[in-house]
């Protein structure tokens, strides 16, 4: 996406200003949004595929309870000026960390000092339980997040495959 891009637009047409990065990887970067503290626009950083744009409108449809509890589950498309879709708006999911950072030692020393074996045991329940949730309707699930709570937040979420 070109850095001066600061607006983005919903399939309604509202205006959503993008305010400062929150995370970037390969697929693209996510952006705080200026009138919507509790949700977040991921900019994807090459033009969206058909079947992408298609599976991010079939999950926005399908959310449940369930999934909007325990996933940082996609609300709905941003397009461009031209009304291309570039990425797409979900909850903000914040004091996470990524979950290899628990299950490896030597971070869990670093980022997880306190932890003792009730906590691996709890996150690993509700590991279970996040990706169960996604998995009783046809989805995948790549990526997870979790607090020194043992919450976790499935992220990087696509309709079945």
């Amino acid at each position: 996406m070109n850095a001066k891009v600061r607006e983005v637009f919903t399939l309604r047409g509202e205006v959503l200003k993008l305010g400062e990065i929150v995370g970037q990887g390969g697929e693209g970067a996510v952006y705080d949004l200026a009138a919507h503290k509790n949700h977040v626009a991921k900019i994807y950083h090459r033009p969206l595929e058909q079947q992408r744009i298609d599976k991010i409108r079939a999950m926005g449809k399908i959310k449940t309870d369930s999934l909007e509890k325990l996933t940082a589950w996609p609300t709905g498309l941003v397009c461009s000026k031209d009304s291309k879709p570039i990425g797409l708006i979900m909850p903000k999911i914040s004091g996470r960390k990524s979950i290899h950072q628990l299950y490896s030692p030597k971070s869990r020393r670093t980022d997880f000092q306190r932890v003792d074996w009730r906590f691996l045991t709890r996150v690993a329940a509700n590991t279970a339980r996040a990706f169960a949730a996604v998995h009783d309707n046809p989805h995948r699930a790549s990526g997870a997040r979790t607090s020194r709570r043992s919450a976790i937040a499935a992220l990087n979420l696509l309709a079945g495959d």
